[in-house]
């Protein structure tokens, strides 16, 4: 019985020395990012921490084996204060309170062997020196444990400063690229008003000075054509304003075909120049919540990237067709083209950053649609290969406003 009691007593004795070394290693390892030092120190750290593993096994052994393990227990205490050093002379942050850690409990250590070999005598210590060692060491790597938590919480806080910073910038990105191609649109829309209002006033010109006059009625038929050339301009551009140009902050309930419409008159001209039908098929309208630039953003990106696809095809019958339908109060948009499909497999990495089929593209414009739709409209934004084309489906959660 006795036997046995001294088989399990040495047992728990060696469980709790591996679990101590092996605790200590991954704290060592944590706090003093031993991971950035050279691979090949790295690999002898754990070299050194397997053969104290294996020489702690002799502590249950009854001979002079057990030395293997006593001698293990005195170069290991040394190869933290080395470790510890390394540490320090590399600058890192916790690398000072760690050695005084250490420190502490190795001078509790000291005393008490020497009181044991009665080197020295302190009666009202005893065994307290150990405690005392264990106490000091506890509470300073307590504060490391502290210091550490606060030094994750900032650079976590630093971490999210900085996402926000480039998702702003991304955003901008994609925004500036949808307002210059818009632009680009625009000036295409332009071109024939503005030669129509020139033909206008070189034939006044002519009038005035082949016959010496004009008449009336021309002028007047010459003036309200000019008018009514202006006053398309001016709707263009106030489209234009009111659909990218206003401030990003505002949040608002909107009509999904409101919208849509100021997209079609926008790109309308500048998509059939280049020979591509684009038509709406609007079953039902829908009010959603949020800002309506960001979504013409969304539908803008979706729309470019689907007119690029025909560039270098041999279409004949090119087109886009957008549809809008409700259902279980989410309203759902289809974007489909003719311009043979996504080649991008999986299909749904489309959606990823720096992820595109065109050469010269950053692949920014659909990443920036989905992270929209999903964290500003709380939606969700689709793609799939349909009728020899792309097929992008957007569903938005329906907001009913008032009506006055």
């Amino acid at each position: 019985m006795t036997q046995e009691f001294l088989w399990i007593n040495d047992f728990i004795k060696i469980i709790s020395v591996q679990g101590f070394h092996i605790t200590f290693l991954l704290f060592t390892i944590s706090f003093l990012n031993l991971k950035s030092l050279p691979s090949l120190f790295i690999k002898l750290i754990y070299l050194f921490y397997i053969i104290s593993f294996i020489a702690f096994l002799f502590l249950g052994l009854r001979n002079s084996f057990q030395s293997i393990a006593y001698i293990a227990g005195i170069l290991i205490p040394l190869f933290w204060v080395f470790i510890g050093f390394i540490a320090l002379h590399r600058n890192v942050i916790f690398a000072k309170l760690y050695l005084i850690g250490l420190f502490g409990f190795y001078i509790g250590v000291l005393l008490f062997w020497l009181m044991q070999l009665g080197l020295i005598d302190v009666p009202s210590l005893g065994k307290n020196v150990l405690l005392l060692g264990s106490t000091w060491e506890m509470i300073i790597f307590t504060c490391m444990l502290i210091f550490k938590t606060k030094l994750m919480k900032a650079e976590n806080l630093v971490m999210k400063a900085h996402l926000l910073a480039v998702e702003k910038e991304r955003m901008c990105q994609s925004r500036y690229a949808s307002i210059g191609r818009t632009i680009g649109n625009i000036a295409h829309q332009w071109k024939q008003p503005l030669n129509a209002l020139g033909t206008i006033l070189t034939h006044m010109k002519c009038s005035f000075i082949v016959e010496q006059k004009v008449k009336k009625k021309e002028l007047v038929q010459d003036v309200d054509m000019s008018f009514e050339i202006v006053q398309h301009l001016s709707e263009t551009i106030n489209t234009f304003y009111s659909f990218l140009l206003k401030p990003y902050a505002h949040t608002n309930k909107f009509s999904v075909e409101e919208e849509l419409k100021s997209i079609k008159k926008i790109l309308d001209y500048a998509f059939k120049n280049d020979g591509i039908q684009m038509s709406f098929y609007i079953s039902s309208d829908a009010y959603i919540e949020g800002n309506s630039n960001e979504f013409a953003q969304c539908i803008l990106n979706i729309l470019f990237n689907a007119k690029d696809q025909f560039y270098g095809l041999v279409q004949e019958n090119a087109h886009i067709d957008v549809y809008i339908d409700t259902a279980e109060e989410m309203c759902h948009i289809s974007i489909q083209d003719n311009a043979g499909g996504i080649t991008i497999y999986p299909i749904e990495r489309i959606f990823e950053f720096n992820v595109s089929s065109k050469e010269e593209s950053a692949g920014i414009g659909l990443f920036i649609c989905k992270d929209i739709i999903e964290s500003r409209f709380n939606g969700k934004i689709r793609a799939e290969n349909k009728e020899g084309g792309a097929c992008f489906i957007i569903t938005l959660p329906i907001m009913y406003p008032k009506l006055d």
